[in-house]
C-alpha cells in the first residue's frame, strides 16, 4: 500500500457490506503530520495538509519541533525530575488554558513519534522531554 500523499484526497470506502458492495464512497485527505524523535541525527519534519509542505494556513514556516509558545511555555513551568508528575501538570494546565484534550509524552531517554497533529511541541527541561500534540 501506498502511503498517502499529504494534501492529495483518496476515495476511501466505508459502511460496506460483507462481500464489498453497497459501500459509501468519501474522500479522505492526509492529515498534517508531525515526525521527530529526541537525540537523534535526523531533522524532525512537519508536513502540512498542503502540498506547499512545512508551510502554515497563513504561509509561515511552521517549526517541526514546536509550533505554539504557550505550548512550550506550559511544559518549562510544569516539568520538574518527577516524570508522571510532570506529565499530569501538563496536560491539566493544557486543559484549563486551552479548554481542549491534548496528548502529552514525556520521557528522560528516546523516543520517536509520528502523530498526526497541527498543534504540537517538543521542549526540553533539565534530562526530561515532554511532547505535546492536540490529536487530529
Amino acid at each position: 500500500m501506498n502511503t498517502p500523499k499529504y494534501g492529495t484526497k483518496y476515495p476511501i470506502r466505508s459502511n460496506c457490506s460483507s462481500n464489498n458492495t453497497n459501500c459509501v464512497i468519501d474522500d479522505y485527505t492526509a492529515p498534517p503530520e508531525n515526525d521527530c524523535c529526541t537525540n537523534c541525527s535526523a531533522p524532525c519534519r512537519f508536513r502540512y495538509i498542503r502540498k506547499t509542505s512545512q508551510k502554515s494556513d497563513q504561509g509561515h514556516e511552521v517549526d517541526p519541533i514546536c509550533n505554539n509558545e504557550l505550548m512550550k511555555q506550559i511544559i518549562d513551568k510544569q516539568t520538574d525530575d518527577d516524570i508522571n508528575k510532570s506529565k499530569i501538570r501538563i496536560e491539566r494546565t493544557l486543559r484549563w488554558f486551552l479548554g481542549q484534550l491534548f496528548g502529552v509524552i514525556c520521557g528522560n531517554g528516546d523516543f520517536a513519534y509520528i502523530i498526526q497533529t497541527k498543534d504540537f511541541c517538543q521542549h526540553r527541561k533539565g534530562n526530561i522531554t515532554c511532547y505535546i500534540f492536540r490529536p487530529y
